[in-house]
This record gives structure tokens, C-alpha cells and sequence, in this order.
């Protein structure tokens, strides 16, 4: 983690417990909560605590809103996963941990290594988290755009990633 050269990096407050703090980092309470089907409450105020949703995407959400981010635009998230067929039972929970082989699922070929442990990508969850953070972001006055090329998500409306760039562009031109 202390290797990755930035100005700052949020972590769950659990983080130092497990590894040694790094510099430059904002810790924050995450709360799990799962009462699904119903879907996780959204906090305004990451100072206090930020809610969990089976997505880390949810997480940045709120971080960003609390930072005063109004227009969040989501670029690559596909909303669909292949489920490994290895698993294991997790004893603390009861639910499937599931034993990753090649990676598909993410954006980086290393992002899980084969053999290593996830959690059930459950879009149904994730789809639960996505309507609380719109709810969320619509309360406070803000929009959530889905720019990704193709996908499955259809919780947000969706912008044209190729033309956004250059409409931001545009825009700080003509200030």
C-alpha cells in the first residue's frame, strides 16, 4: 500500500489493525450491515461512518459526496461477473468464499491471483447499493452517470464515454 506514490489514500479504519499506517492516509469507519434485500443506508458525513454495499464502488461514492463531488461519473463497470465454481463455506458467515483460477472478472489480470479467496460478486447486492447511492446523491443535490462503453448497469443514466472528455474539455475552454 505505501508504495503506490499519491497524495492521499482512504482506507477502512480496519486497515491499521492489519497493516502498518501509511502516510498520507484518511481512515474512515465502514460499516457492514447487510439487511438485503432492503438496501445499505448512504452517508452524507464519511467523517462519521461510511456504509458497505457489497461494492466498493458504493464506498467511493460516498467518500466522493462527502468531498463535495455533485456530478460522479462511473467509467468501467461492466456489472457482470463469472462466478468461480470452486468455493468454500465461510464459518463465520455461512456464505459461499469462493477460490478465484484465471482471472476475468477485473480489469488487471493480477487483480486476483488463482487460488486466492472472494466474495460472491452479487450483482443483485450491488444493484441495491447502486439505488441507495442514486437516492443518496439525488438528496444532496448531485447526478450519477454511467459512462461505461457497454455494461449492464442500467441504474444510471448512461453519457457517451468518448464524447464526455471532450465536452469537459469544451467546457474549460470556454471559462
Amino acid at each position: 500500500m505505501a508504495a503506490i506514490a499519491c497524495e492521499k489514500r482512504f482506507y477502512p479504519a480496519w486497515v491499521r489493525k492489519r497493516y502498518p499506517r501509511v502516510p498520507e492516509t484518511v481512515y474512515f469507519n465502514l460499516e457492514y450491515h447487510d439487511r438485503f434485500p432492503a438496501p445499505p443506508d448512504f452517508s452524507d458525513n464519511a467523517m462519521l461512518r461510511v456504509y458497505g454495499g457489497n461494492t466498493i464502488t458504493f464506498v467511493n461514492i460516498q467518500l466522493a459526496c462527502y468531498m463535495g463531488i455533485r456530478e460522479i461519473y462511473l467509467l468501467g463497470i461492466d456489472h457482470n461477473y463469472q462466478v468461480p465454481t470452486q468455493y468454500e463455506i465461510d464459518p463465520a458467515t455461512g456464505e459461499k468464499v469462493f477460490i478465484t483460477g484465471e482471472e476475468v472478472n477485473y480489469f488487471h489480470p493480477n487483480y486476483l491471483r488463482p487460488g486466492e479467496m472472494t466474495n460472491d460478486p452479487n450483482v443483485a447486492r450491488h444493484e441495491r447499493a447502486y439505488l441507495s447511492a442514486l437516492a443518496g446523491v439525488q438528496r444532496l443535490g448531485g447526478r450519477i452517470f454511467n459512462a461505461a462503453r457497454g455494461g449492464r448497469l442500467e441504474i444510471f443514466p448512461r453519457v457517451d464515454f468518448d464524447r464526455l472528455f471532450v465536452t469537459i474539455s469544451s467546457m474549460k475552454n470556454d471559462q
